[in-house]
Order: C-alpha cells, then sequence, then structure tokens
C-alpha cells in the first residue's frame, strides 16, 4: 500500500516524471491524466502489435505505426491543457524532425510513467480508502 501512495503522492505533487530529448530539445513529460491517456489512446489503438520480443523496436518496424506514436506522443507531451490540440500539433512537428532511436527512447520513457504496475498498486490503493470509509466505526 505505501508504493501505491506514494505514485500518487508524487503524481500530485509533480515530483515523479521523465525528461525527454528530442532533436536536442529536453521536454518534461508527467504522468498523464485520465483524458490526456484517453487522447493519446485513440492514436495507440490503431497501431499494429507484432509477436516480438523487443517490443519497442517491433512497434517502430510496422510502417504507419510511426506517425501513430508521434500523434500519442505528442498528446501526451502537450498535457492537461485547454489548448491542447495546437500544442499537439507544434510538437508533432518537432517529434517529425526527430531520429527514429529519440522517438524510441521518448516513448519507453512515457510508457515506464504509465505501466500497468502503477494502475494496480492505486486501485490497491483506492479499495483499501474505500473499505475504510465503509466500515463503522
Amino acid at each position: 500500500m505505501n508504493k501505491a501512495a506514494n505514485i500518487v503522492a508524487e503524481s500530485l505533487t509533480g515530483d515523479r516524471f521523465v525528461t525527454i530529448v528530442l532533436k536536442g530539445e529536453g521536454h518534461t513529460v508527467y504522468p498523464p491524466v485520465i483524458k490526456v491517456l484517453l487522447r493519446a489512446i485513440q492514436s495507440l489503438a490503431k497501431i499494429e502489435v507484432p509477436d516480438k520480443a523487443n517490443w519497442i523496436e517491433a512497434l517502430f518496424s510496422i510502417p504507419g505505426n510511426v506517425e501513430r506514436i508521434i500523434k500519442a506522443l505528442s498528446i501526451i507531451i502537450a498535457g492537461n491543457v485547454d489548448d491542447w490540440e495546437s500544442k499537439s500539433k507544434e510538437i508533432v512537428s518537432s517529434l517529425n524532425e526527430s531520429t527514429l532511436e529519440e522517438l524510441k527512447e521518448a516513448f519507453g520513457k512515457v510508457v515506464s510513467l504509465i505501466h500497468v504496475d502503477d494502475f494496480f498498486d492505486c486501485a490497491a490503493l483506492a479499495k483499501s480508502v474505500a473499505r475504510m470509509a465503509a466500515e463503522p466505526r
């Protein structure tokens, strides 16, 4: 439970982030809120996923996937802002000029922010809090 509490606290206070470098420019990326994640999933859901051991290499080897990954990355980098669409479009142009290696590294780091273990830890914490609130004293 303490790990889940730390994940939630770090996310809320802004202590949890990754820095990605694209074209020599650094971008700080924070864990995406649900609505940002859902926006990105619209692009990621169209990706063809091959059966290979190194999933990042495999994703980038399929034509058409890079464009969708760039769109999803730009949405997550833009974050939870009102003008996310225009900010995302600006970031796409920057990402299009990045090397494939930079994109692979950036994608790996961003995915680490939304790792499935975090969801399970947070779900366990939420269940514990709900149980404590529901128990009579």
